[in-house]
């Protein structure tokens, strides 16, 4: 017959063998709103309806999708592709994003402000008030006309030339966003395209996470221009790439 103790000693190994697999299913169960992988190709052929889920512009006769790019087919202020069904969400964690970029406008401007590359952290926005994007609303990230990175706004940076002879062709702009403690470093490098050997890099410190939720966006922005110009193209995209648990679904 058992005694007290080994019947308590059964009952805590029973206990043990029957919830062990509950706290384990609940421990390993993904977030569905959290989307560590997230890619577009702007492939030629991919269904229309799909890519409006996906994304939107500002004004949709300004971008034409050609040869697995997108391209802005006029260089004035704020052209704007927003990112749909993706946003970057309101708890702390990182970010890995990619994207190919090159240049047909490669008019340097007084200030630098000729450039293209990130919006991020911006205000929700759905469809229909996609008209209202502002880069401002939003961190910048992303690289002048002059070859010169910047992260929040361009700089009057001297001239990169090794980079200016690589626009048209493209390169690659490839950001990381980490957490350390309650604040954010932001890393942003351009590689060659080809080869992704690194050809600048930048970082900036002490971002708030209040900066860094809300939506993401591709910009061209081009401020220096006459009438003529402000009606050829200015740059294009390609091979968009987000990846980290900061990302999520925007439902």
């Amino acid at each position: 017959m058992l005694n007290q103790k080994n019947i308590l000693l059964h009952l805590k190994h029973f206990l043990v063998i029957l919830f062990l697999p509950i706290f384990l299913f609940t421990n390993c169960k993904k977030d569905n709103n959290k989307q560590t992988s997230f890619r577009i190709d702007f492939n030629d052929n991919q269904n229309q309806n799909s890519l409006k889920k996906q994304y939107q512009s500002n004004s949709k006769h300004e971008w034409k999708i050609k040869n697995k790019k997108i391209e802005c087919l006029v260089s004035r202020k704020n052209r704007s592709v927003i990112l749909l069904d993706r946003l970057l969400s309101k708890d702390i964690g990182n970010l890995d994003m990619s994207l190919n970029i090159g240049f047909f406008n490669k008019k340097i401007s007084k200030e630098n402000k000729n450039w293209a590359g990130f919006s991020i952290g911006q205000k929700d926005y759905s469809s229909e008030n996609i008209s209202k994007i502002e880069p401002e609303h939003g961190l910048n990230l992303g690289i002048s006309t002059n070859g010169a990175l910047f992260i929040g706004k361009p700089t009057l940076n001297h001239k990169n030339q090794i980079i200016i002879n690589k626009l048209f062709n493209g390169i690659i702009l490839h950001v990381k966003i980490t957490p350390i403690e309650s604040k954010y470093t932001i890393d942003l490098t351009a590689k060659d395209i080809e080869t992704e050997k690194m050809l600048a890099s930048i970082s900036k410190n002490n971002i708030s996470n209040e900066q860094l939720k809300g939506n993401i966006s591709l910009v061209s922005n081009f401020v220096d221009t006459n009438n003529k110009n402000s009606d050829s193209k200015s740059v294009w995209f390609s091979s968009w790439e987000i990846k980290g648990n900061k990302l999520s679904k925007n439902n």
